[in-house]
């Protein structure tokens, strides 16, 4: 039941990623007067302040390669997509690496683990 739950929410996650970068696309950006695109330049940036990972961006977590791997400072950087803020200073991220896949959901797509991690543990992509 936790293997759906991940899969269905690092689904959620990467169509919800998808739908966002189309809104940038090429062809989408000259739609927009330049008043328009500086104020989206500034409204991003306040956003990015006040959470700097926000729902469904990618990013690099650090995040362990096997389970017997406890020393933190050791994990590498892998990439994920976050999933949300669950705290202050938190936010849950899926780790999207072939190495770490738990399994397969219902549709044959690999469920990844979901960790939470503090800003520390997070690198914008």
């Amino acid at each position: 039941m936790a293997a759906v739950k991940a899969s269905a929410a690092s689904n959620t996650v990467i169509l919800a990623l998808a739908d966002e970068l189309a809104a940038g696309t090429i062809e989408a950006t000259p739609t927009k007067s330049d008043l328009e695109l500086g104020v989206q330049t500034l409204a991003d940036a306040l956003a990015r302040q006040a959470n700097p990972f926000p729902d469904a961006s990618p990013a690099q977590v650090r995040h362990p390669l096997t389970a017997g791997d406890t020393d933190e400072t050791w994990w590498p950087w892998l990439m994920g997509l976050v999933v949300g803020r669950v705290a202050p200073g938190e936010w849950d991220v899926v780790v999207i690496d072939d190495r770490l896949v738990e399994g397969l959901d219902a549709g044959g797509n690999p469920v990844y683990p979901v960790c939470r991690r503090a800003a520390e543990a997070i690198r914008p992509r």
